[in-house]
Order: C-alpha cells, then structure tokens, then sequence
C-alpha cells in the first residue's frame, strides 16, 4: 500500500482525531476493506488513507489498519520529510 505524504502527516499529527474503521464488504468475495478516517468535531471529515477489499474479517481490516496508524506515527521527522 502505498500513502501520499500529505496523507502520513495528517496521520502523524498527534493533534488530529485518527479513527481506523471497517470501509465495507465486498458484495461478492465477502471481504472487508479498511479506512483510517480523521474526524473534526466528533464528526467524519474525510478518508485519509482506505485499503481494497481483502481482509477476511472486520477485525483483520481494522488491525492491518491500526499497524499503518502505528508505523506511519512511530517515524521520524527526517523519515517523513526525508
């Protein structure tokens, strides 16, 4: 999965409401794609970074999504700015 870079700052922004969620299921495969969402306001803003429909499970979808949560926040400020 590739990410922009502007999607990885909004992401590494301690101060932005980062919320990972189940995007839906795939009508005919059954699986579940991911979304790492940003609220304002305790209200959906926008979909920051979403994976395709693979996952087998809601909660496959969600911690392969929180692993890209963590992994974007564990960088640096030289690996994000390069």
């Amino acid at each position: 999965m590739g990410v922009s870079r502007i999607s990885a700052l909004t992401v590494h922004n301690p101060d932005n409401d980062i919320r990972v969620e189940v995007l839906g299921q795939h009508k005919e495969t059954g699986k579940w794609a991911g979304a790492i969402n940003l609220y304002k306001d305790n209200c959906l803003h926008s979909t920051v970074i979403s994976s395709q429909a693979v996952y087998d499970t809601q909660e496959a979808a969600i911690k392969e999504m929180q692993e890209v949560v963590d992994a974007i926040r564990a960088m640096t400020d030289k690996e994000l700015f390069g």
